[in-house]
């Protein structure tokens, strides 16, 4: 699971049109949906879980 969210990661830092994405779902649901179309297999509990790290800056990508 780590390789997956360090290829996430590394998503969100390379391709703006990825990360513009990401940061437009609503659910952690719709992220891995997004995650898995773009060929990374993460669940929506390792995202929730990672909220506050998958983006520079520490703030959370969906509410709690």
């Amino acid at each position: 699971m780590f390789d997956e969210l360090h290829h996430l990661k590394e998503m969100l830092r390379n391709d703006s049109i990825f990360a513009e994405a990401l940061r437009s779902t609503e659910t952690t649901e719709q992220a891995a949906h997004l995650a898995w179309e773009h060929g990374i297999a993460v669940t929506p509990e390792a995202l929730w879980r990672n909220r506050g790290t998958l983006e520079s800056g520490g703030m959370p990508t969906w509410r709690g």
